[in-house]
C-alpha cells in the first residue's frame, strides 16, 4: 500500500525532529474489562482508520489527514491526539538528516478539527499539511492516541522519552502534568501508536480517488440454528460506491456490539461478513466498515442499530 500504519512503530526521533506535537482534546474514549471479546469489539481506544487526499501527494500542494477513533459512546474519559512526521527530501528512508519536519510546512495559524459523535463514540480529527515544493519524497506521518488531557503543548521530549520505555516494557508512568484515565499508560489500551507513509504522485498519472463505502446493510440470516436464546445470526455488508475496484481491497469492521464481527472481508465478497446481535438491546449499537486497498486508497462508513429497531 501507498499508505501503510502499524502499532508501536513510531519513534522519538520524529517528534523530536518535528519540533512541534499538534493536539486536539475535548474528546471521549472507551475503557474496559479485561473479557475474551473479539478484537472488532470497541470497548477501549481504536485507532481505527486514515485517510489522506490526495491520496498521492505532490510537491507543493496541500494535503490533508483524517483519523478515525471509536471508542464506547458513553465513556467520558479524556482523549488526546498528537501528530507530527517529516518530509523526505532524498534518499533517506527514516525520519532524520535529508528530511523537512512537517510543522516547517504548516500555515502559522493552522488548528486541527475535531468532530464527535455522542451518539456511537466515534471521532474524527482534520489536519491540512501544506508541503513544501523542495519535499520529493514521502511524507512519514507519527500518530498517537492516549486516554489522557495533556496539556496545552507536551514536550516532544516527554513524548519521546516516554514512546521509548512504551515500545519496550509494553507501559510507561503517564507524566505528572497530564490527566489520564489509567496510569500506568498500557499499549494497546490507553495509548496506541501508529506510523503511516504517504507515498507521493507519479508524474503524468491520474489522480487516486479515495474508496467510498456504501453504508452498512444489516440482514437476518435464513440459517438461525444452534444459537443461544436472544441472538440473532445476521450478515452485514458495506459495497463500495462509483468506482469499480481492481486490486482486492481490504475490509476492516468494528462494533460496538458486544457479540462482534468478523475482521477483514476480501473484495470478491462484496465486503461481506457476518455478526451476532443481541434481539433485546438497551443501547445502540454501532457497525464501522473500513476499506483499504493497495493503492492507498481508504474509506468507511458505519451503520447505528437503535435498541427498538427490527431486523429484516
Amino acid at each position: 500500500m501507498g499508505f501503510r500504519s502499524s502499532q508501536a512503530s513510531a519513534s522519538k526521533r520524529s517528534f523530536r525532529a518535528a519540533g512541534l506535537v499538534l493536539l486536539s482534546l475535548t474528546g471521549v474514549l472507551g475503557a474496559c474489562g479485561e473479557g475474551l471479546k473479539p478484537f472488532t469489539v470497541v470497548d477501549r481506544l481504536r485507532i481505527a482508520a486514515v485517510a489522506t487526499e490526495p491520496v498521492l501527494h505532490r510537491p507543493g500542494e496541500n494535503l490533508t489527514v483524517k483519523l478515525l477513533t471509536l471508542r464506547e459512546a458513553d465513556d467520558t474519559s479524556p482523549l488526546s491526539v498528537l501528530i507530527s512526521g517529516c518530509v523526505l527530501t532524498g534518499p533517506v528512508q527514516s525520519c532524520g538528516p535529508g528530511t523537512l519536519p512537517l510543522p516547517a510546512a504548516l500555515p502559522p495559524t493552522f488548528e486541527p478539527e475535531t468532530h464527535d459523535d455522542e451518539n456511537t463514540g466515534a471521532r474524527t480529527d482534520t489536519w491540512v499539511f501544506a508541503v513544501p515544493e523542495e519535499a520529493r519524497g514521502p511524507i512519514l506521518l507519527d500518530v498517537v492516541v492516549v486516554n489522557c488531557d495533556v496539556g496545552d503543548l507536551p514536550d516532544p521530549e516527554v513524548v519521546g522519552s516516554g514512546l521509548d520505555t512504551l515500545l519496550t516494557d509494553g507501559e510507561v508512568k503517564a507524566p505528572a502534568e497530564w490527566t489520564c484515565a489509567e496510569d500506568p499508560l498500557r499499549m494497546s489500551r490507553s495509548i496506541w501508536v501508529a506510523r503511516h507513509l504517504v507515498s507521493p504522485a507519479v508524474p503524468g498519472e491520474d489522480a487516486v480517488v479515495n474508496l467510498v463505502p456504501a453504508a452498512p446493510r444489516l440482514t437476518r440470516m435464513e440459517d438461525q440454528t444452534e444459537l443461544d436464546p436472544g441472538l440473532i445470526r445476521t450478515e452485514i455488508e458495506a459495497t463500495t460506491e462509483g468506482l469499480v475496484l481492481e486490486d482486492e481491497p481490504r475490509w476492516f469492521w468494528f462494533s460496538t456490539s458486544p457479540n462482534g464481527v468478523v475482521m477483514r472481508v476480501s473484495a470478491s465478497e462484496g465486503g461481506k461478513t457476518k455478526a451476532l446481535v443481541l434481539e433485546e438491546r438497551e443501547r445502540l449499537f454501532s457497525y464501522w466498515a473500513i476499506v483499504r486497498d493497495n493503492a492507498g486508497r481508504v474509506g468507511w462508513s458505519s451503520l447505528h442499530l437503535p435498541p427498538d429497531q427490527e431486523i429484516p
